[in-house]
């Protein structure tokens, strides 16, 4: 008999080999593959979310993003607004980082924000964001923010990502979205904070 308890097991073209005994029942299982750290190249465009009348457009630039790759590509109009939307699952007692690259032209904010969810409810919570102003260089924006076990927080199981900014007559550029799970410190973590 062959014991795999607490060793890794060799797999080879996404296929292993285990031997269990005919009069032994052994459950063989791995644990899920961790959602985090997540990395987006931008290769796929995210879904969006946009007022009745909005003119703006979301779409996905094969080479506008850095070193020109592709990246999300916000075009704002007469009436500007909108978002790109994602989700990122959580877990109470973790801090999340996240971060995006942007660049801006005619605009007045570039912007990340996450807003608390459970399921697809929301929990109650205003947004947490981070912005900054319109550049045309590449800017990094970083977003922190905590879910604790107390408070409206205790009730988040994902968060709703969107990336915006802008305003009329303005163009945005999003790439390389990047967002991370850290344990909280038993003392800390009474709610979301942005960095």
């Amino acid at each position: 008999m062959e014991e795999y308890k607490g060793k890794p097991v060799e797999v080879k073209d996404g296929k292993f080999r285990i031997k269990v005994p005919a009069r032994s029942f052994r459950i063989v299982a791995f644990p899920p593959r961790s959602e985090y750290p997540r990395k987006d190249p931008m290769t796929k465009i995210w879904s969006n979310w946009h007022g009745k009348n909005c003119d703006s457009s979301f779409e996905l630039s094969r080479d506008g993003g850095i070193n020109g790759s592709s990246c999300l590509l916000l075009t704002c109009r007469r009436t500007g607004g909108g978002v790109f939307l994602a989700h990122g699952k959580v877990r109470q007692g973790f801090r999340y980082v996240c971060k995006i690259k942007a660049r801006q032209k005619n605009g007045k904010k570039m912007v990340l924000a996450v807003q608390a969810r459970n399921g697809g409810k929301f929990v109650g919570l205003p947004p947490v964001s981070a912005g900054k102003p319109s550049s045309e260089e590449w800017q990094e924006l970083v977003l922190s923010f905590d879910v604790p076990s107390q408070g409206k927080w205790k009730d988040c199981d994902n968060v709703l990502i969107t990336l915006g900014g802008g305003g009329p007559d303005s163009v945005t550029w999003f790439d390389d979205f990047e967002m991370e799970e850290i344990p909280l410190n038993a003392e800390k973590g009474k709610g979301a904070e942005k960095k």
